[in-house]
């Protein structure tokens, strides 16, 4: 990847964690363009006060969403993402050469509050910013020599070079960068029952739209982990639905419907109703003709009339997901 360098130097701007996109609504007063990255791995299990992120186990890359807010007053150019955008990170005082991959597409949000708040995709290339709006855009950040990063802490920091305010007449002036201070990104080791657990977990949620096959080897190993709990397998089993994959999906809804079935008279039970996991495994189970299980299902979810239940069926079994086809409602 290539990185330009102009005579007006560069703006080295930190990237900080973003927990709530709603800030956005108080960055654009600031007169000068904000830059957030968010890392879509990061573990929500573990806290390292004070200083950022966790990731778990050794990463192929940094997998992050920008989100690049103009609050200048003026339109900012964006002559393209390689040429603006650099990633430096280091560990141990050693700085690891990095190139980026980025999406295919990028989103240009305008509007503040999610009222009112316009998004546009578009493939990722140059780009105006308007006034008031951001662009946000995912990138996949590797060590230039191939390698892994390993469990350590890392700086990460941004460089932001040549980004313009224009205006109507045809001015041009380089953008006012905000600021702020590096992450303190720390990837743990993989060395517990229970970080192994949390690894599968978060991984398989990343690739589950970006790579199901490989998310499936994470959630088959997560629901094959000594001790598992039955919801342990409720991803495994909800993916093969999704890709219409039943009779897989079928045998492991099977195994784990003693507890699925138990946890309705706990606390839990509304939770695993609205989260819609009692029709995902009718589905499946109507899907291979098990129709008294799909309707006893259909039967503790509450939503279909009794008298109903039979056209219900028939109208799930005729719309479920089919292995390239269309995904589950």
């Amino acid at each position: 990847m290539h990185f330009s360098k102009t005579a007006l130097g560069t703006a080295c701007v930190v990237a900080v964690l973003l927990h709530h996109s709603s800030a956005a609504a108080q960055d654009y007063s600031q007169s000068s363009v904000r830059v957030r990255v968010v890392p879509l791995k990061r573990s929500t299990f573990e806290r390292k006060a004070g200083d950022g992120p966790v990731l778990i186990g050794p990463q192929p890359a940094l997998e992050l969403e920008w989100r690049i807010f103009n609050g200048t007053g003026r339109p900012v150019e964006i002559p393209s993402l390689d040429t603006v955008l650099r990633l430096r990170i280091s560990t141990e005082r050693r700085e690891i050469p990095v190139r980026t991959e980025w999406a295919q597409t990028m989103t240009l949000r305008s509007g503040i509050g999610y009222d009112r708040l316009v998004s546009d995709p578009q493939p990722v290339g140059a780009a105006i910013l308007p006034d008031g709006s951001s662009l946000w855009v995912r990138g996949s950040t590797k060590p230039v020599d191939g390698s892994m990063f390993p469990p350590a802490e890392y700086v990460v920091q941004l460089d932001l070079h040549d980004l313009q305010e224009v205006s109507q007449s045809g001015d041009r002036r380089t953008a006012r960068a905000d600021v702020g201070f590096p992450i303190q990104l720390k990837i743990v080791e993989v060395n517990s029952p229970e970080r192994r657990r949390q690894f599968h977990i978060i991984e398989g949620a990343f690739y589950k739209n970006l790579d199901p096959a490989r998310a499936l080897e994470h959630y088959a190993a997560l629901a094959a982990l000594p001790g598992a709990a039955w919801s342990d397998s409720l991803p495994l089993a909800s993916l093969y639905a999704d890709l219409g994959r039943h009779r897989e999906a079928s045998a492991v809804f099977r195994q784990l419907m003693p507890g699925l079935i138990q946890s309705l008279d706990t606390p839990l039970g509304q939770i695993v109703r609205q989260a819609g996991h009692l029709r995902a495994a009718a589905i499946s189970l109507a899907v291979e003709g098990d129709t008294a299980a799909a309707a006893n299902l259909l039967r503790l979810e509450g939503r279909t009339p009794p008298d109903h239940i039979a056209a219900e069926i028939d109208r799930l079994r005729k719309s479920a997901p089919r292995p390239g086809g269309n995904a589950r409602e």
